[in-house]
């Protein structure tokens, strides 16, 4: 978590005062492995030190500006996107289809395109699932189960080191037990119409909006790219 809130040079500035460093030129970010060091007179780098060693992730300008460091492993570690994103102000970083996708907020975000919820039909709800038997009857209303509830609850009140609860455990054993239908009396997975939850993707509204996403570009994680004052992205030459 960026609890420092270095977010662009002037943060970033402000925080290399509080170092106990005289010279104020580097600064734990108080961030496992993430350290801020001046790198020169009007830049200044976040670094994430790790098992291969100190990499740059961000260094940013006095006039505003930034470049995002790549880095030869871990770009597609949901921890270092996760760094990206906190400490290069206004990027979104995720993953589509394999590929690396960087969205500026310049980038813009493609056509609505609301229509009926795949994921309910349209319908607002859907129905509840039941799985079926299971290997062990864990029904509350079958007496064989509550006998074994009620030998296990003296079982594991025992003390440790008591002989009856070897004699408890094969008691245990023998009520241990199946049933080759669930409570429904169907034999595999079904569902229950009558029984049913709100979609968690539309939220009752029966339509989603499966547009109105955040443009982006592909990014191969190790070549360095830049971000002007105004926010566009710069290529960088290596």
């Amino acid at each position: 978590m960026n609890r420092s809130n270095v977010r662009d040079y002037n943060s970033a500035a402000e925080w290399l005062l509080g170092s106990k460093d005289k010279t104020h030129r580097k600064r734990s970010l108080y961030e496992y492995g993430l350290e801020l060091r001046r790198s020169g007179a009007h830049s200044i780098t976040v670094f994430h030190n790790s098992w291969i060693g100190s990499q740059a992730v961000v260094t940013y300008f006095q006039d505003g500006s930034c470049i995002v460091h790549g880095r030869a492993h871990g770009t597609f570690w949901q921890s270092i996107r996760r760094i990206y994103s906190e400490y290069v102000k206004d990027l979104e970083i995720c993953i589509r289809k394999g590929k690396i996708i960087i969205s500026l907020p310049v980038d813009g975000r493609s056509p609505s395109k609301v229509t009926k919820c795949r994921t309910c039909k349209g319908v607002g709800t859907k129905p509840k699932e039941c799985y079926g038997p299971t290997y062990r009857c864990w029904d509350d209303e079958c007496e064989q189960y509550i006998s074994y509830s009620e030998v296990r609850t003296k079982y594991y009140n025992l003390d440790y080191n008591d002989p009856l609860r070897e004699e408890l455990w094969k008691i245990l054993e023998s009520l241990e037990h199946s049933h080759p239908t669930c409570k429904h009396g169907y034999a595999q997975a079904h569902q229950l119409p009558n029984d049913r939850y709100n979609c968690y993707r539309c939220n009752t509204s029966g339509i989603v909006d499966y547009g109105n996403k955040k443009r982006g570009r592909v990014w191969d994680g190790v070549n360095n790219f830049g971000i002007d004052a105004d926010g566009n992205y710069i290529e960088v030459e290596v």
